[in-house]
């Protein structure tokens, strides 16, 4: 029995011992290999934006929002006759080239009520201009109205080369119409706000007005301009 049992065959079973436990690490490697990974949360972190969690290997909705932005209802500006007492919030005067003072209201002259507003433009050479302008902010949909002011001016800008335009202004681009110019009466220019040729939007306007000017040809003499509005509607 020892002889059988001698240190020679203990060294044998402690080899086959362990080529066994070997044998069964890789068959156990293996069975896992062939086993499904388990599902857990994964963070994706996109950029330096948000982090973004997606469960398991679910593809998060990523369908964009299309919704068109939607356009304001059609609107109508009441006629403004400038008879509350102060000039009404959004109008202004301005100009290019020539000097305009600011917007206020006059008894002086006016087609209806007992005032008007006034503003005075002194031109000085050709290629100037002086408005009276309304803002709208936030801009405003008038689409098939039609602007209606009536203006009233005593003299000519220049001896010659002037021009007075009914003009809107609309967040992507402006119109206009040049319209003949009366002195010493009242008188109506309109303008219908549809639709035109390239980027102007009467679903986005930002203001309307009156602008007279001289042209890049106009001759002297050059004159202080008195110019009154009244009755200001879109309907």
């Amino acid at each position: 029995m020892n002889r059988f049992f001698g240190r020679g065959s203990r060294v044998w079973i402690r080899f086959v011992a362990l080529t066994l436990l070997l044998l069964a690490g890789l068959i156990g490697t293996h069975a896992c290999d062939n086993k499904k990974p388990p599902t857990y949360p994964q963070t994706i972190i996109v950029g330096a934006g948000p982090v973004v969690t997606v469960t398991g290997s679910a593809t998060p909705n990523s369908t964009p929002n299309t919704s068109p932005t939607p356009i304001p209802t059609v609107q109508t500006f009441a006629p403004e006759g400038f008879e509350g007492g102060s000039l009404p919030a959004g109008w202004s005067s301005g100009s290019v080239g020539a000097t305009a003072t600011s917007l206020s209201l006059s008894g002086a002259q006016f087609h209806t009520g007992i005032h008007s507003a006034l503003t005075t433009f002194i031109f000085s050479g050709s290629a100037q201009s002086g408005q009276a302008a309304l803002h709208f902010n936030p801009a405003a949909n008038f689409t098939g109205k039609t602007l209606s002011l009536w203006y009233f001016i005593d003299q000519l800008p220049a001896g010659s080369g002037n021009n007075l335009q009914i003009f809107v202004d609309t967040l992507p681009g402006n119109s206009g119409q040049f319209m003949s110019l009366v002195v010493g009466a009242w008188t109506e220019a309109t303008f219908t706000l549809v639709t035109g040729s390239g980027d102007f939007d009467p679903t986005a306007v930002s203001a309307v007005g009156l602008s007279l000017s001289t042209s890049d040809t106009a001759i002297g003499p050059f004159n202080t301009v008195n110019f009154y509005i009244d009755d200001v509607a879109i309907q």
